[in-house]
């Protein structure tokens, strides 16, 4: 019975490494199962939080859109949307245009220097 017992040994490490092997391979596949997990996870939360920005920034375009259509549906605000974009009045009513100087102040005025304007303005030409 004694020669059995080192093959018994060599069989118990065989089978040990063995069990060692398929644990560490099963353990690799659960962590790279893990891993993809986790990044699948990441993806959808930053998809997740762009449909929600995206859909505050519709609901809050909803929002305008309605109160511009209830503006329009008045009578005061068909006429005030027509006057501002065609530029048009009411018989009897007059139209004022206001036109912006440039910043250098009037641009039509021309500023004569030196001896002849004084003596234009002597002569009073």
């Amino acid at each position: 019975m004694d020669k059995f017992k080192p093959q018994d040994r060599r069989q118990k490490k065989f089978f040990l490494w063995l069990a060692v092997a398929v644990l560490a391979v099963l353990i690799a596949v659960a962590i790279r199962g893990a891993w993809g997990a986790y990044f699948k996870e990441k993806e959808s939360r930053f998809y997740r939080d762009d449909a929600s920005t995206r859909l505050l920034t519709l609901k809050e375009r909803e929002e305008t859109l309605q109160k511009d259509i209830e503006r329009l549906n008045t009578e005061t605000g068909l006429e005030e949307e027509i006057r501002k974009r065609f530029n048009v009045t009411k018989e009897g009513e007059e139209v004022i245009v206001l036109i912006d100087t440039p910043e250098g102040g009037d641009s039509n005025v021309v500023v004569e220097r030196g001896i002849w304007r004084i003596i234009k303005n002597w002569f009073g030409f």
